[in-house]
């Protein structure tokens, strides 16, 4: 039995350890209650936030509104180092997240010089905030630790500082989506840490700096979209680390550099819409890593490197709308992983190669406003996931529609404009198995009839037949195209009403229709009365043909309407007024039908007509003042005997 003295002892022992676990935690809980504790700001940082806030005249994001306690570094978008106070980050883009809500809001203001001050600063991003206005401060050179600096997508002007040139530890730099002017200053090609430089969409001019190939852990340099000139810098390939290198949409001449090869770990390469001459250089077959390729809208000539064919990761290639002549390499059947193949619009002979048929990803391929020749390799029937084929405008004769495409089980758009067709339009093409949207056989020399069966092609958006030899009328069939919204059967020999092309069962209530033209036809009756339940057409061409009655007053409600060509037909009574309520109007041909009355008051309205022309009819009285109908010369108003006011003669 354990003695009195034993039990106070160990009750003693007991009482001590609670009180040193008591002790314990109460430490631990001070420890947690100074750690949770915010930093208190420097006063120096503190002064310098808020001549930045004063420089906001507008806060949608109301971010601000909590930049009103004395503690800097409890302000919503301030970051400071928890040991020193220091602010170390400014984050205040346009896109943020609040909780579970992400909001888009706008600042309006300017940048202040203040924001030098902040030397300990790291990260400076105002990204998207819209509406900040003027100057980079030149005084931003003066953060010694900044390593990002994102200023993108708002409005500042002027010329990128000089100063910036300083920042030796910056690593990303984002000045894009502004209205920046002048030279990109060399003295960046010391910012040896910069990773990302974007200073795409400006307005930056000159030379692109050859000191900036002494960034050599560059990985992303994206100029796009300014009006930069003069040529490539000749050593870009010393940018070894570069992945995306966009300079595409600039003024550059000269020649793509040869040591551009060197950039082996370069996934997208982005030069299109230059003035780049001279051949594509083999070299770009040591690019191991590209994947997307786009040197379109430029002056190349020379061939297409052999080489391109051993880029086993390239998804997308675009290389029309060039001077490139030759064939298509046949080692370009090797690109396993190729998606996309646009080489229209070059001077590209020969055949195409049977090793086309090889590239079994491919998805889309324009091979259009070449001179290439021969038939359709039979190997192309392997191109099963081929969606959208377009080889117009070559030097094909094929004497039909080649049957290796009703292999494409994929396909959706059809484009042989110009491939030397004959005959009647074949059957096969309404039961291609993924159903056609787009079929354009224009430019051919198809005869016989429009056949019944298109109304079986309920898919079909654009049905583009113009310039052949089709006869008939307009199969009473396609009604039953709920989607057609591109309707060109011009220059044929068509004839009948033209009521079947708008008695459409249309799944929208205002209507498919982008563009109609059925001119240069035989057509005869009126012009449906109810044509202006077509909302979204743009533009209604029904010139040269025998159609008579009147124009219908629904026609002014086609408030997307930009072309109206109604010329060379019979049609009478007056012009109505409702015309002058076409806001978007740019074309308007009126001439050469039977037209009396008045030219509408309503027309001085038309603030967007660049032609017009209403000559030849019977019109009368004095042509409207007060908008751009005084503009336009004496033939848009000449043969109409009772027509008179400027520019005619007076009345």
């Amino acid at each position: 039995m354990m003695s009195t003295s034993s039990k106070r002892l160990q009750s003693s022992l007991f009482m001590i350890s609670i009180a040193i676990i008591l002790a314990i935690l109460s430490l631990n809980c001070s420890a947690a209650s100074t750690t949770s504790r915010p930093p208190q700001c420097a006063g120096a940082d503190l002064r310098a936030l808020q001549r930045f806030k004063a420089g906001i005249v507008d806060d949608q994001s109301r971010r601000l509104l909590s930049w009103n306690v004395s503690n800097c570094c409890q302000w919503k978008g301030v970051t400071c180092n928890n040991q020193t106070g220091r602010v170390v980050a400014i984050q205040l883009p346009g896109l943020f997240s609040q909780g579970l809500y992400i909001f888009d809001g706008y600042m309006k203001g300017t940048l202040s010089e203040s924001v030098g001050d902040l030397q300990f600063l790291e990260i400076l991003d105002l990204e998207n905030t819209k509406q900040i206005t003027g100057s980079i401060p030149s005084s931003l050179g003066k953060l010694q630790r900044l390593k990002k600096l994102i200023l993108d997508k708002n409005n500042l002007s002027g010329s990128i500082p000089q100063s910036l040139g300083n920042l030796h530890n910056l690593q990303e730099m984002y000045l894009s989506e502004n209205t920046l002017t002048g030279n990109i200053p060399d003295i960046f090609g010391g910012l040896k840490n910069l990773r990302v430089l974007d200073l795409f969409t400006n307005q930056l001019t000159g030379r692109i700096p050859t000191s900036i190939t002494g960034l050599r852990n560059l990985t992303t340099l994206d100029l796009h979209g300014n009006l930069l000139s003069g040529s490539m810098p000749p050593s870009l390939g010393e940018l070894r680390f570069l992945q995306t290198l966009d300079m595409s949409d600039n003024r550059l001449t000269g020649s793509i550099p040869d040591s551009i090869g060197m950039l082996t770990s370069l996934s997208s390469l982005y030069l299109f819409s230059n003035k780049l001459s001279g051949s594509i250089p083999s070299s770009i077959g040591n690019m191991r890593s590209l994947g997307f390729l786009r040197l379109e809208q430029n002056e190349l000539g020379g061939v297409l490197p052999s080489s391109i064919g051993g880029l086993v990761n390239l998804k997308r290639v675009y290389i029309s709308n060039n001077k490139i002549g030759g064939s298509i390499p046949a080692s370009w059947g090797k690109l396993s992983s190729l998606t996309d193949l646009y080489l229209n619009g070059n001077r590209l002979s020969g055949s195409i190669p049977a090793s086309v048929g090889e590239l079994s990803n491919l998805q889309s391929l324009d091979l259009s406003y070449n001179s290439l020749s021969g038939s359709l390799p039979k190997e192309l029937a392997k191109l099963s996931d081929l969606q959208i084929f377009d080889i117009s405008f070559n030097n094909f004769k094929f004497g039909s529609v080649p049957t290796v495409i009703s292999n494409f089980t994929g396909l959706l758009q059809l484009f042989l404009a110009g491939c030397g067709i004959e005959g009647r339009i074949p059957e096969w093409l309404s039961t291609m198995p993924n159903g056609l949207n787009t079929l354009d056989l224009s430019s051919n020399s198809l005869t016989g009839t429009i056949p019944s069966w298109v109304g079986n092609m309920t898919g079909l958006y654009s049905l583009i037949l113009s310039n052949n030899a089709l006869t008939s009328t307009l199969p009473a069939e396609m009604r039953n195209l709920p989607i057609l919204g591109v309707l060109d059967l011009h220059s044929n020999h068509l004839t009948g009403p033209i009521t079947a092309a708008f008695s459409m069962k249309s799944r929208s209530p205002d209507g498919n229709f982008e563009t109609v033209d059925l001119s240069h036809n035989k057509f005869t009756g009126s012009i449906p009365l109810n044509v202006g339940v077509q909302k979204q057409m743009e533009q209604l061409v029904l010139s040269h043909n025998s159609l008579n009655g009147v124009i219908p007053s629904s026609v002014g409600t086609m408030e997307r309407l930009k072309v109206l060509d109604l010329s060379a037909n019979t049609l009478s009574g007056s012009i109505p007024s409702t015309l002058g309520g076409l806001a978007v109007l740019n074309t308007l041909e009126l001439n050469e039908n039977r037209l009396s009355g008045r030219i509408p008051n309503a027309f001085a309205n038309l603030t967007s007509l660049s032609q017009l022309n209403v000559s030849h009819n019977s019109l009368s009285g004095r042509i409207p003042t007060g908008g751009l109908l005084q503009k336009f010369p004496i033939s848009s108003y000449s043969y109409n005997s009772g027509l008179c006011g400027d520019p005619l003669p007076g009345c």
